[in-house]
């Protein structure tokens, strides 16, 4: 019996602003067999923040977080053990890291200085992407550095004309933060915005 595919929300090794539900699941050699139980923990650098016991239960997903509230900007690492209907058991662990837990944005907020005109159905109704970019000093010293990035339909960024990720349409999901539908976006950080007839901002003081 193995333990292959822990996720996140549904995603493998996250960011996390909520709290948060994981998945897993396992193989194994034999036939007919279900899990039968599962014990989960998390820990994080001020310890132990989650000790599900052993659950009587063969759900392997949408497993809520039942622990500590988290604190923001850090790294946990969860394990989960299961145990099959046949006696045999099974450990893996994942890790995930917390964003704002607590909404600290202190972003700014901008938009695009161009007017944008009412979209029309159909394809080429849509008014063209913004590109938004900033530049910054990295100081000597940084170790490691994360961009926290929203905004209003999709988007993609790059550092330095680079991809940071492989995300396609993200953010993938998202949080309406104000009725308005205005988005918070973090900065300094440099953030593209690409597509088809692309327009450029230089994103400066507001």
């Amino acid at each position: 019996m193995e333990l292959s595919r822990l996720k996140v929300n549904n995603q493998y090794c996250p960011c996390v602003d909520e709290m948060p539900y994981f998945s897993w699941g396992i193989t194994s050699k034999k036939q007919n067999v279900m899990q039968k139980s599962y014990h989960i923990t998390v820990t994080g650098a001020e310890g132990l923040v989650w000790d599900s016991g052993v659950v009587e239960s063969d759900a392997s997903v949408f497993v809520e977080y039942k622990g500590k509230p988290f604190q923001s900007f850090s790294d946990y690492l969860w394990t989960v053990t299961a145990t099959d209907n046949t006696g045999d058991t099974a450990t893996a662990t994942s890790s995930f890291e917390t964003g704002f837990m607590k909404r600290e944005w202190s972003a700014q907020w901008v938009r695009s200085p161009f007017a944008m005109k009412k979209a029309r159905k159909g394809n080429g109704g849509q008014n063209p992407a913004e590109y938004f970019r900033k530049e910054f000093v990295v100081r000597q010293g940084v170790k490691r550095a994360r961009v926290y990035a929203t905004c209003h339909g999709a988007y993609q960024l790059s550092i330095n004309g680079n991809r940071a990720d492989n995300r396609e349409l993200a953010p993938e999901c998202m949080v309406l933060l104000k009725s308005n539908g205005d988005f918070p976006l973090a900065a300094p950080e440099k953030v593209a915005l690409y597509g088809s007839g692309a327009r450029r901002t230089i994103l400066g003081k507001r």
